[in-house]
């Protein structure tokens, strides 16, 4: 989270970007209308909001064309991939420990 706020350029506390960077755990894809929703702002404050993130690389389009655009968080899925190879890492050392 603070590293995308550094990023972003350390936006205002208020801001919808602080706001729609502060959801992305819980919104790892998003479109304008959940950025409206999680920042509870308008929809042109939440399509700057989207604009300013992805210039930052904070989040990346995961969609071509001008319709229904979606983003992705940037690392999100690397970081739950990365968490999900080390706990199956750790079960298996656990099995082929108490099978031995």
């Amino acid at each position: 989270w603070r590293e995308w706020r550094e990023r972003a350029g350390q936006p205002r506390a208020d801001s919808a970007a602080t706001k729609v960077i502060g959801a992305l755990p819980a919104h790892p894809i998003l479109d304008v209308g959940v950025a409206e929703r999680v920042a509870a702002c308008s929809n042109q404050a939440a399509r700057l909001a989207m604009q300013q993130l992805e210039r930052a690389g904070v989040i990346k389009r995961i969609n071509v064309g001008r319709r229904n655009r979606a983003w992705e968080a940037v690392g999100v899925f690397e970081l739950l991939g990365a968490f999900e190879r080390e706990l199956t890492t750790r079960v298996d050392a656990e099995l082929n420990r108490k099978n031995k």
